[in-house]
């Protein structure tokens, strides 16, 4: 069992930069609409590109704090689909490099009995 894990990882470990990388751009853009869900939805407060701070009167604020809000949930969303996306395709590989690698080592013990 250990073996098997210990070629699998051995097979897997070249991959681990790729990997990083593929996720890296998705988690700062979730990251970053998720800062500023968190400024939109903070009472008196609005942030624009973390420059530039506002403080605005009620009837103004609840509209920018309300357009903002909203933009920042679908980006949230869309950016929750995407990890979603790549986790269930990370499984479908996982689980087809498994069964390639014990089917090799069920043909090779097989030719060595």
């Amino acid at each position: 069992m250990y073996e098997v894990l210990n070629c699998l990882w051995a097979e897997l470990t070249p991959l681990m930069p790729t990997i990083h990388c593929t996720y890296q751009p998705i988690v700062e853009t979730h990251r970053a609409a998720l800062s500023r869900y968190n400024d939109a939805t903070r009472e008196g407060f609005v942030s624009f590109d973390h420059v530039k701070t506002f403080w605005l009167s009620t009837a103004e604020f609840s509209q920018t704090d309300e357009d903002m809000a909203a933009r920042c949930e679908t980006v949230l969303n869309t950016t929750m689909a995407e990890m979603e996306t790549y986790h269930s395709q990370k499984a479908e590989d996982f689980a087809t490099m498994t069964k390639e690698h014990l089917d090799g080592e069920i043909i090779f013990y097989q030719q060595v009995n």
